[in-house]
């Protein structure tokens, strides 16, 4: 009798231990499915930076100017993977002043005002960061506060995901401005790969406007007319091998400013 009551306390603490043991199996699955998911949300393929500084997802970047200038936000994009990337990008108006107009720059391509989506995408190399972006508002001379999400994603992968929303705030024309100042911004992206562009406004007395680029040696690589009194030159750079060139902004026959031009292809 003694031998079955013992037999029945053997297998009760057996049964016991198993319990145990199984409860302890579920704990730790589930530590394990509880840090693999919390991995899986903290590390983001895609990160957004501007001047070194990181930009979080959701993130708003603040650009104000003249009602009569072109704004611009610019922001760097990473690709924080061990495998190339193929990202587009989409833009959403949000809050929208009647009578401006904005586009995306991307991939060494500014897109016409009336695509929300780029065509081709941009390659990022693993682990590598691109400057190809900006996001271009043009106010057209009316003032008021315009919000534009811009989402950049993986074309092999819709869920990895980052964006921010450039918040532009176009102000009226100072007591010392005018809308003939003359505005000229540097070549961007530098470094370039396909194409760099150059951002300008002119006056009335500015004349013969051209972007001349020259190799390291001073060699002529080639000459191109800024047509009419404000928009944007194209650089083509996809056909330049790589290296550092010089690029000048001549206006009225005297170089306006000389600066450098390097170009990488990715």
């Amino acid at each position: 009798m003694e031998n079955k009551r013992g037999l029945f306390h053997v297998k009760s603490i057996k049964y016991k231990d198993n319990i145990k043991i199984n409860n302890m199996k579920k704990t730790i699955l589930f530590l394990f499915l509880f840090l693999t998911i919390g991995f899986s949300i903290s590390a983001q393929n895609l990160t957004l930076s501007k001047n070194s500084a990181a930009v979080l997802n959701g993130d708003t970047i603040t650009v104000t100017g003249a009602a009569t200038n072109l704004l611009q936000c610019f922001v760097d994009v990473a690709n924080n993977s061990a495998t190339a990337m193929s990202v587009k990008c989409r833009r959403s108006e949000l809050v929208l002043v009647p009578g401006s107009t904005n586009s995306i720059c991307w991939g060494g391509q500014c897109w016409p005002d009336n695509v929300s989506q780029t065509a081709d995408p941009t390659i990022i190399p693993a682990n590598d960061t691109t400057s190809e972006f900006s996001g271009d508002y043009s106010p057209h001379g009316f003032e008021g506060t315009s919000i534009i999400k811009y989402k950049f994603f993986n074309m092999n992968n819709v869920a990895d995901t980052v964006c921010l929303f450039a918040k532009f705030v176009a102000t009226a024309v100072g007591v010392n401005e005018s809308a003939d100042n003359l505005s000229i911004s540097p070549a961007f992206p530098n470094p370039s790969d396909k194409a760099a562009f150059i951002n300008y406004r002119l006056s009335e007395s500015d004349n013969n406007a051209k972007i001349i680029v020259t190799d390291m040696v001073g060699n002529e690589v080639k000459r191109i007319a800024a047509e009419g009194k404000d928009g944007k030159v194209r650089i083509d750079t996809y056909d330049m091998s790589e290296g550092i060139y010089f690029y000048s902004f001549v206006l009225n026959n005297k170089v306006y400013y000389t600066k450098k031009l390097v170009v990488v292809h990715r």
